[in-house]
């Protein structure tokens, strides 16, 4: 873990990839990366793919318990079995997913899946210090309020127009690098300030098809202490972005956002919905 008295700029970590290795130097809304010129992927749940769950994922957080049971009898109805929610700073409870909504969600046999981000975040806002700020937070909710279970993923996002080709990465995959390797020491020290035994979050990544498979095949540490990057990954909806369709054709992706409530105007309970498959293990939990 790095010392919070280490510099930035004098501070290096290697990160290694399926197929090479190069060192970096650190240098001092909602969750669609899409569809970016409307080419979106908007598919129906017939064309479901074989071995998946079908989910949704919305920003709306209901207004009382009422509100929270009446959703998740509709989603239950509608034959969803994922559902994908945001942890966030606290100035956006607006879609903030609640104790009393996840156990409503729960008690309808919804296994829900967390993602935090504060607004769109583009590369100007994936820094060391924001993503260590961010994980700080994100652990300290799910841990404190959700009470989330231990090796369950929180999913963090890398969306709008942060899903580069790798032929950019010196311009934009080390900032979302940087982001993310902040992100496990916030988390990291987040899970030592609540002593032995405190539960442990895997990282996963919301974003474009190239950052997705980046991110999957990297790890990041010290030479003899490498740990993965992140181990889940969300493939966002928009197929206009590099790596799309190789990534969808890998099955490499625990959770694919097919559809967004901006092009298909689908709701449940009058609340916005984007439409997801899940594959294998999407980190999804019940909340206790």
């Amino acid at each position: 873990m790095r010392s919070k008295s280490t510099s930035l700029n004098q501070f290096r970590y290697t990160v290694h990839l399926a197929a090479f290795t190069f060192s970096l130097s650190l240098l001092a809304g909602r969750a669609h990366c899409g569809p970016v010129g409307g080419k979106g992927i908007h598919r129906t749940k017939a064309s479901m793919p074989s071995g998946t769950s079908s989910g949704l994922d919305y920003a709306d957080t209901p207004a009382s318990s009422t509100a929270a049971v009446s959703m998740a009898t509709a989603i239950a109805k509608a034959r969803y079995t994922l559902v994908g929610r945001y942890y966030s700073n606290p100035a956006n409870n607006w879609k903030i997913l609640t104790s009393t909504e996840g156990k409503a969600l729960s008690a309808k046999g919804l296994l829900v899946f967390v993602v935090y981000e504060n607004a769109g975040a583009y590369s100007d806002t994936h820094t060391y210090s924001n993503g260590y700020s961010y994980g700080q937070q994100a652990y300290l909710y799910a841990y404190g309020t959700i009470h989330q279970p231990t090796n369950r993923p929180i999913y963090f996002a890398i969306d709008e127009q942060d899903g580069y080709a790798l032929s950019e990465e010196n311009t934009k995959f080390p900032n979302n690098i940087d982001f993310l390797v902040g992100v496990h020491d916030g988390m990291n020290d987040a899970q030592v300030s609540k002593g032995s035994g405190a539960p442990t979050y895997p990282i996963g990544v919301y974003a474009g098809g190239d950052f997705c498979a980046y991110a999957l095949g990297a790890s990041y540490g010290q030479p003899g202490n490498m740990k993965p990057l992140v181990t889940y990954t969300w493939l966002c909806a928009s197929s206009s972005y590099p790596g799309f369709q190789q990534f969808l054709a890998s099955n490499k992706w625990s959770l694919w956002q097919y559809t967004i409530t901006e092009a298909t105007n689908l709701k449940i309970n009058n609340v916005g919905i984007d439409q997801d498959y899940g594959r294998g293990d999407t980190g999804a939990f019940l909340v206790p």
